[in-house]
């Protein structure tokens, strides 16, 4: 039954690659503390308020990007978060000092909610109430590795050929989301 609904469901199948894509968009946010601290001079006390902006942003931004959800339509919202991601990594490239770590950590923050929030209830979406169970089982599992293998790759490609190319790669990932979230 689970081979089935993948073989039938196009919009299914572009909705896993969508989430796949969405982890590398924001898989250089696990770096911009590190990035801060050997590039910037970030020191632990700027760093634990910068961690305070991005909690912040996500707990504003989840009633919110709810709220846009429900009024301008889920893909919208993710398209958005999209956006914030890679904008977020792009500042962060940018960035002549800390003080542009702020809106870094915001964009993060809303880029996050926009992740993990909203496919879960775009995932109630598919199917008919009988094959839903099956729909979330395959939505959660076949994006999961995506999970751990885009930070990997991320400390990969800053390791090899540094933060900037971790930065460039969640761009990439965040424009071939919205990408996919246009045209599929």
């Amino acid at each position: 039954r689970l081979r089935a609904i993948l073989g039938r469901d196009r919009a299914f199948r572009w909705f896993v690659v969508l989430r796949i894509l969405s982890q590398v968009a924001i898989m250089a946010t696990a770096f911009y503390i590190v990035y801060a601290a050997q590039e910037l001079g970030l020191g632990a006390g700027r760093a634990g308020l910068l961690t305070g902006v991005f909690a912040g942003a996500q707990m504003v931004g989840n009633p919110l990007l709810g709220w846009a959800g429900d009024r301008f339509g889920r893909r919208a919202v993710l398209a958005f978060g999209m956006a914030c991601a890679g904008a977020s990594a792009l500042v962060a490239w940018a960035a002549p000092s800390l003080g542009w770590f702020y809106l870094v950590y915001v964009l993060a923050g809303l880029a996050y909610v926009a992740t993990w929030t909203v496919p879960l209830a775009m995932l109630l979406e598919f199917g008919d109430a009988s094959d839903r169970p099956a729909y979330i089982g395959l939505g959660n599992t076949l994006f999961a590795p995506s999970v751990v293998l885009a930070p990997l790759a991320g400390g990969w490609l800053a390791q090899t050929a540094g933060f900037p190319a971790t930065f460039l790669a969640s761009v990439v990932g965040a424009v071939a989301a919205i990408v996919v979230l246009v045209a599929f």
